[in-house]
């Protein structure tokens, strides 16, 4: 059963999304798909996954979640793998995640420093200028990639088509994201 939830900000509230399902993921879901100021392509595609995992057992809500993230590397949540593979560039970037979440105060979890859920986390505190460039040299990198990996009726796919709406609408000067 779901507790009574504390607004969280988009950037939280995806990066909930984004973790392994837990108690907080289905409150997190349909407070962001009702957040003002959020577009309307968005909003549709948060109520698409609203709506998806509503009714969905939490089991088999872990279950997708695994299959779809951590059993499909093409598709996994580490930031760095999709831009860097396992080269030294990787472990550099995994360097400066872990510094910029002690800066940032964010506590560390069981993912690795360039887990999704710690990039956005990370993107909320940067100043504009610092945070357009995080999000067009990583995320959306990344998140194109994961994009291309996930089949058009995999349960995630919604929440991540609305995670890239809302990046290029909030940092819209990356063109071949449009």
């Amino acid at each position: 059963m779901e507790t009574a939830a504390t607004p969280l900000s988009v950037h939280h509230s995806f990066a909930t999304i984004f973790s392994y399902p837990g108690d907080q993921i289905k409150s997190a879901t349909r407070q962001l798909s009702c957040t003002p100021g959020l577009s309307e392509v968005t909003s549709a595609h948060l109520t698409d996954f609203v709506e998806t995992i509503e009714g969905m057992a939490s089991w088999k809500l872990e279950e997708s979640f695994t299959y779809t993230f951590d059993m499909n590397p093409s598709a996994c949540l580490e930031l760095g793998w999709h831009l860097f593979g396992e080269s030294y560039e990787r472990g550099e970037f995994l360097v400066k995640m872990r510094q910029s979440l002690k800066k940032y105060g964010i506590p560390e979890t069981t993912e690795l420093p360039d887990h999704i859920s710690h990039c956005l986390q990370v993107l909320e505190r940067l100043e504009e200028k610092e945070a357009m460039s995080f999000v067009q040299s990583y995320l959306f990198p990344a998140l194109k990639k994961i994009t291309e990996s996930l089949p058009e009726d995999n349960v995630y796919r919604p929440a991540i088509q609305a995670l890239n709406t809302y990046l290029i609408e909030k940092y819209p000067n990356n063109e071949e994201m449009k």
